[in-house]
């Protein structure tokens, strides 16, 4: 059996048991390219950047950095105050005060 008829009679027939090619907006290709580059072998992949993807990830790293430094000092206070919180419990405890 080739490589062909391996597909044909044993891959694609699961596949669409699995449902695909089989529910509305899905597909099985027969072939298609993974890589945008040629492949120089020994694992080695020559991809060109792709810079919209790039500047699409550094605008959500930006954006995540501005959100970290907005929540930073937000969950430093709440810890300061659950740290307060533990002080006063405690000394209610051990003078008898609860």
């Amino acid at each position: 059996m080739n490589e062909s008829e391996t597909r044909a009679e044993l891959i694609d027939p699961a596949l669409q048991a699995a449902g695909w090619g089989v529910v509305e907006g899905s597909r099985i290709r027969r072939e298609y390219t993974i890589t945008l580059g040629r492949i120089h072998g020994h694992g080695i992949y020559a991809i060109p950047a792709l810079q919209n993807d790039r500047n699409l990830f550094d605008s959500h790293l930006v954006a995540l950095a501005a959100e970290t430094q907005r929540l930073t000092p937000i969950y430093e206070q709440k810890l300061a105050a659950l740290a307060a919180l533990k002080r006063s419990l405690l000394h209610q405890a051990f003078s008898g005060q609860l």
